[in-house]
Order: structure tokens, then C-alpha cells, then sequence
């Protein structure tokens, strides 16, 4: 509980470097990986890319990078990065808080499948974004496992904070 308390406060402190009040979910996570065929893909630290590419290309790229909070030329330049670094039926997987990155996405990549993980403080949307064309369309949306995604984005939010608040108040009042 400390280290997501001083999370909250990094976020709050440099709300431009951290771009989330709580740590992600392992939910929202393995929402995020099951949208793509990982094991038989790439498997490892950005930091070794080219020891692995040798000038390929990446069959997927799996990012949380803060979008929103990033200028828009950075953010315009690290998705045509990695769109360029994609093989063709390659993928880039996105973790994010909000849908505003949805706009950049639609502008660097042909097809973007979104899903909802309400399982995450706060909620996650998760894209997955393709350079080829989807047969029907740019947007779809991504089934869901287990009913997820059903649930409004702002009603999620709220049960999930009055849950954590509800814990937490549970925990001070043992303290005391």
C-alpha cells in the first residue's frame, strides 16, 4: 500500500512523468497482451530491439507511454516510429487512461481494435493498432473477456474509487 501511495504522489507531484494515478493493473495488463499472438512474437527488453530486428521488422510493439501528456509532436513521432517499425501484419498494443490518444492512432495506423478493462484504478482502454486494413472497417472493437467492457466508463470508475476508498477507510480505522 505504500508504494501505490507514493505513486498517487509522484503523479501528483509530476503528473507529466508518471501519467497515472495508480499502477496498472494486472487486469488491464492481460487484457492488453491477449489482444495479440505474443509467444510466437518478440519477447523482450526495448533496450535489446536491434540485436533482435538486424533491420526486420517487429511483429509487436506493447506500449503505456502517456500519450496525452506528451507534446504533440513527440507523441505524433514516437506512433510513426513505431509504425514504421512494424512488419506488415504487425501490431502495436496500447495501454491508456483516456481515448483522446484515439485521434493520433487513427491518423498513423489503418486499423485500430479498442477494448474497455474496467478492472484496472482507473480503468484502462486498450488499443490494438495495425498498419493493414481490417476487412470492415478502421475501428472495431475488441471482444471482451468475461463481460468486460460492458460497464459505462464513468460508473466503473466510481464503484471501483468507493471500493479503494472503502478499503481504505476499513484499514485507518484498525490503526486507530
Amino acid at each position: 500500500m505504500r508504494r501505490r501511495a507514493l505513486f498517487l504522489r509522484s503523479m501528483i507531484s509530476h503528473p507529466r512523468r508518471v501519467g497515472a494515478v495508480w499502477p496498472t493493473s494486472r487486469w488491464a495488463v492481460r487484457d492488453l497482451l491477449d489482444m495479440g499472438n505474443l509467444p510466437g512474437a518478440i519477447n523482450d527488453s526495448a533496450a535489446h530491439v536491434y540485436d533482435y530486428l538486424e533491420g526486420t521488422k517487429a511483429d509487436y510493439i506493447v506500449s503505456s507511454v502517456p500519450f496525452t501528456s506528451l507534446p504533440a509532436d513527440v507523441r505524433r513521432s514516437l506512433l510513426e516510429a513505431a509504425r514504421g517499425a512494424l512488419a506488415p501484419n504487425g501490431q502495436m498494443l496500447v495501454l491508456q487512461y483516456s481515448t483522446t490518444v484515439l485521434q493520433d492512432l487513427e491518423r498513423v495506423f489503418a486499423t485500430i481494435r479498442r477494448r474497455f478493462s474496467p478492472l484496472n484504478i482507473p480503468p484502462a482502454f486498450l488499443f490494438a493498432c495495425s498498419t493493414s486494413e481490417a476487412p470492415n472497417g478502421r475501428i472495431e472493437e475488441a471482444s471482451q473477456p468475461d463481460g468486460a467492457g460492458r460497464m459505462p466508463y464513468v460508473l466503473s470508475s466510481l464503484a471501483l474509487g468507493a471500493l479503494l476508498l472503502l478499503l481504505l477507510g476499513r484499514r485507518l480505522g484498525r490503526r486507530r
